[in-house]
C-alpha cells in the first residue's frame, strides 16, 4: 500500500464513496486489491455485531447471546464492549477514513479498549482493582457479571486486546512502513483465537485458558474475525498475507497445506466431540477418528496434488513457451542482425577519473561491418588496437561516442575516415549507460560522385560565365562596324535611289533591312547576356509596382493597340524589381504584338503551397501546337518578321529572369483563342 499524499492520515482502505482516497491498482494480479478493503469492512462489521449481541445477552438476560454455545463460558461485559469499540472503529475507518468523527472515535475507542485491558492485566498480576470496569458494569449498565458465572478479564484476552489496539495505531496513524508490524501483532492475535477455538473443539481448557483464567468461545471467535480484518487492511506486502497470495508455487503450497491443516482439524475435532457422547472406548475411538482423518486428508491431498500438479505443468508449459519466444526472438534478432546491409557495433566506452572518453570496446559486430571496414576479429578488443593512433587522429569520434553513451542522445555524422580510405555516415546511440551502438554505411562511391559533381558544376558556371562575357563583348563590339555599315548603306540608298535601275534600288533596301534587323539581334542578345551579370541582390518588391511601370514602359503600344491591361492583387516577393518589371514588360509586349483584335490582358497571382503562381492571359491569336517546344527558346519565331517584327529572344529572357529567381515558366494556348503564360516565384519570408 502506498503512503496518501494527504497529511490527514494513511490510506489503509480505498473505499469509493470518501473524496479523500484514491483508487489504485491491484496489489497484484491474483488477488484484485479491493478484496483486502472489502475483507476488512467485512470482519470489522462481524466483529461489531457479535460483540453487539454479546452486550445484549448481557442486557436482556439472554445467557446464549453472552456464550453463543449453551453451557460454555460467557464472554466478560468489559471485553463485549471492547469488541464492539473496536469492531466500530475499524467499520467507520473503513467507511469513511477521513472524517474529524471517525478518527476521534477511533482514538477512543483504542484508549478505552487499552484502559480496560490494562486494568485487569494489572489486576491479575498484583490483585489491585482499580474498580473501574466493574462500576461501569454494575452501575452505569446494571449488569452483574457474576449472573452467568463470568469472572474477570482473561489475562490472555487482556494481551490479545493491547496487541490489536497497538496494531490499530502503528497502522492507522504511524507512517506506512509500520505495516508489517501490525500485521504480525495481528497474526498473533489470530492464533491465540484460533488456539482458544481449537481448545473448546477438543474439549481441551488448556488450550483457552486453563489453570489461570479462561478465554470466551465468542472472544477466541472475534479474535480471529477482527485480527483478519487487521491483516487484510495491511496489505499483501507484509507477512503473512505476502507468504499466501499470488499465482507462485510457494504461495499455492502454503495455502493447500494451511487448508488441510484447517480441515482437518475442524473435521477431527467434530467427529471427537461427536464419538465422545456416543459413548465408545477410547480405542475405539481414537481407530475412528483417525481413520476419518485419514479419508479426509487423503482427499484433501488428493484435491491439493491436482491442484498444485496442474499449477506446475502449466508453470512448467509457460516456461517452455517462454523459452521458445525467447528462441524464436533470439533466432529473428540474429536474422536481422546478420542480414543488415549497414554496419552494426555494440561497444562499451571507457572513460578517465575526468569522465572523459579514451577508448571503447568491440562488443559485438554484425558481417557487414567486417565487408564495410575490412576489419576482422574485432570482438572483445579495444580500438586503440585495432586501429593504432585513432584517438590521436579523431579526438572529435572519441566526444561524440562519450557522448553519447552518457547522455543517450543520438546522434549522425559523416566523416572521412583516412585509416580505412573511405567515408562514412554514421549513427550512434545509447540503449545503457556507458554503452553505445553504431549503424553506419560506407559512402565513400557517394561522396566522390558529389565531388565530382561539384567539380562539374563548377566547370559549367565558369564556362557559362565565360561565355555570357563572350556574348557581352562580342555583340558590344560588334554594335560599331555594324552601325558604320547600317549608316553608309542608308547614305547610298538616299543618294543614289532613282538613279540607277529598280534592282539597284531593292539591293539597297535589304541591306538597310538586313542591317537593322542586326542590330536589334545584337541588341537583345546584349540584353539577354545582362539578366545574370546586372542582377541585383533580391529584395521585397512589390509585384503591383513592378506591374504599373512596366504599363509605363509599353504605354505608347497600348494606346496604339487600344489594349485594356488590368490585374488582380498581385504580392510582394523577394526578388530584382528591375527584372520583374521586364519580366511583366515583355509579356505585355508579346500579347500586344500578336493580337487579332483588341487586346485584353490579365495578370493575377495565387499562392499555392511554398511559391506564387503568376498568370498573364490575353486574347490574342495564340500558339500553334507544334511550336510550344520552341517558344522559350532563343531567336526562335513562329511568324516571320514581315508579319510581326522581333527577333524572338523576348520569352527566353522571361525563361532567363523566372529562372533565375528559383522559379519555372510555361505557357498554355489555343489557336486563335488566346494564350496564357504561368510563372512562378518562390513564396520566401519578406522581413
Amino acid at each position: 500500500m502506498k503512503e496518501s499524499s494527504k497529511a490527514a492520515g494513511p490510506e489503509i482502505f480505498r473505499q469509493r464513496g470518501d473524496p479523500d482516497i484514491l483508487h489504485e491498482k491491484p496489489h497484484n494480479h491474483f488477488i484484485n486489491g479491493d478484496i483486502y478493503s472489502r475483507t476488512a469492512l467485512v470482519c470489522s462489521a462481524i466483529t461489531l455485531i457479535l460483540g453487539t449481541l454479546a452486550m445484549i445477552g448481557w442486557l436482556m438476560g439472554i445467557r446464549s447471546l453472552t456464550s453463543f454455545v449453551p453451557g460454555y463460558i460467557p464472554i466478560a461485559p468489559g471485553a463485549a464492549l471492547a469488541f464492539i469499540l473496536l469492531g466500530g472503529a475499524w467499520y467507520l475507518y473503513a467507511r469513511a477514513p477521513s472524517r474529524r468523527f471517525t478518527k476521534i472515535y477511533v482514538l477512543v475507542s483504542v484508549f478505552s479498549t487499552s484502559l480496560i485491558a490494562l486494568l485487569n492485566l494489572i489486576q491479575f498480576l498484583t490483585g489491585a482493582n482499580a474498580g473501574i470496569e466493574e462500576y461501569f458494569t454494575r452501575a452505569v449498565l446494571t449488569i452483574d457479571p457474576g449472573t452467568y458465572g463470568a469472572g474477570p478479564m482473561s489475562p490472555i484476552t487482556a494481551v490479545s486486546f493491547l496487541l490489536i489496539c497497538v496494531a490499530t495505531v502503528l497502522l492507522l496513524f504511524v507512517p506506512r512502513y509500520r505495516a508489517g508490524l501490525s500485521s504480525g501483532m495481528a497474526s498473533v492475535v489470530v492464533s491465540v483465537g484460533l488456539v482458544v477455538l481449537m481448545g473448546y473443539l477438543y474439549g481441551t481448557p488448556q488450550l483457552y485458558g486453563g489453570g489461570y483464567r479462561y478465554v470466551a468461545l465468542p472472544a477466541g471467535v472475534m479474535f480471529v474475525f477482527l485480527g483478519t480484518g487487521i491483516i487484510a487492511a495491511a496489505g499483501p506486502e507484509h507477512f503473512p498475507l505476502r507468504l499466501l497470495v499470488g499465482p507462485s508455487i510457494r504461495a499455492l503450497l502454503m495455502r493447500s497445506f494451511l487448508l488441510v491443516i484447517f480441515v482437518v482439524i475442524l473435521i477431527d475435532g467434530t467427529f471427537h466431540s461427536l464419538l465422545l457422547r456416543l459413548g465408545l472406548t477410547e480405542a475405539l475411538r481414537a481407530a475412528m477418528s483417525a481413520l476419518i482423518a485419514l479419508a479426509i486428508t487423503s482427499v484433501v491431498i488428493s484435491q491439493i496434488s491436482r491442484v498444485v500438479g496442474g499449477a506446475m505443468d502449466r508453470t512448467e508449459a509457460e516456461r517452455k513457451r517462454t523459452e521458445q519466444a525467447l528462441l524464436k526472438s533470439e533466432q529473428l534478432y540474429r536474422s536481422l542482425f546478420g542480414n543488415m546491409l549497414d554496419a552494426f557495433a555494440y561497444c562499451k566506452m571507457h572513460f578517465d577519473d575526468q569522465g572523459r572518453p579514451v577508448d571503447f570496446v568491440y562488443l559485438e559486430v554484425n558481417s557487414a561491418f567486417e565487408k564495410l571496414t575490412g576489419l576482422e576479429n574485432v570482438i572483445g578488443k579495444k580500438v586503440t588496437q585495432v586501429i593504432p593512433g585513432i584517438k590521436e587522429s579523431y579526438p572529435d569520434l572519441f566526444e561524440i561516442y562519450g557522448r553519447a553513451a552518457l547522455t543517450g542522445k543520438p546522434e549522425k555524422f559523416e566523416i572521412d575516415f583516412k585509416p580505412l580510405r573511405a567515408w562514412f555516415s554514421i549513427s550512434v546511440y545509447s540503449i545503457e549507460k556507458e554503452y553505445f551502438v553504431t549503424v553506419f554505411d560506407n559512402i565513400t562511391e557517394r561522396k566522390r560522385a558529389e565531388e565530382e559533381l561539384k567539380k562539374r558544376t563548377e566547370e559549367l558556371a565558369r564556362s557559362n560565365a565565360e561565355l555570357e562575357q563572350f556574348v557581352y563583348i562580342a555583340s558590344h563590339y560588334l554594335q560599331e562596324p555594324l552601325r558604320t555599315v547600317s549608316n553608309f548603306s542608308q547614305l547610298l540608298a538616299k543618294r543614289y535611289k532613282g538613279e540607277l535601275d529598280a534592282k539597284a534600288d531593292q539591293y539597297f533596301s535589304f541591306i538597310v533591312d538586313g542591317t537593322s534587323r542586326m542590330q536589334q539581334m545584337i541588341d537583345d542578345l546584349l540584353a539577354y547576356s545582362q539578366v545574370i551579370a546586372r542582377t541585383k541582390p533580391f529584395e521585397p518588391t512589390n509585384c503591383e509596382t513592378a506591374f504599373d511601370q512596366a504599363l509605363t514602359n509599353v504605354k505608347m503600344a497600348i494606346e496604339e493597340s487600344g489594349a485594356l491591361v488590368t490585374h488582380d492583387p498581385l504580392p510582394t516577393v523577394m526578388a530584382d524589381a528591375s527584372q520583374m518589371v521586364q519580366l511583366f514588360q515583355n509579356l505585355f509586349s508579346n500579347a500586344i504584338k500578336f493580337r487579332k483584335e483588341k487586346p485584353r490582358i490579365t495578370v493575377s497571382a495565387v499562392q499555392r503551397g511554398n511559391e506564387w503562381l503568376f498568370s498573364v492571359q490575353d486574347n490574342g491569336i495564340g500558339i500553334a501546337p507544334e511550336f510550344m517546344e520552341y517558344i522559350f527558346k532563343m531567336f526562335e519565331r513562329e511568324h516571320a518578321s514581315s508579319e510581326y517584327p522581333g527577333t524572338g529572344v523576348g520569352l527566353a529572357i522571361c525563361k532567363k529572369i523566372v529562372e533565375h529567381h528559383g522559379g519555372r515558366i510555361w505557357v498554355e494556348s489555343e489557336q486563335g483563342k488566346g494564350t496564357t503564360f504561368y510563372f512562378t516565384i518562390p513564396a520566401k519570408r519578406v522581413e
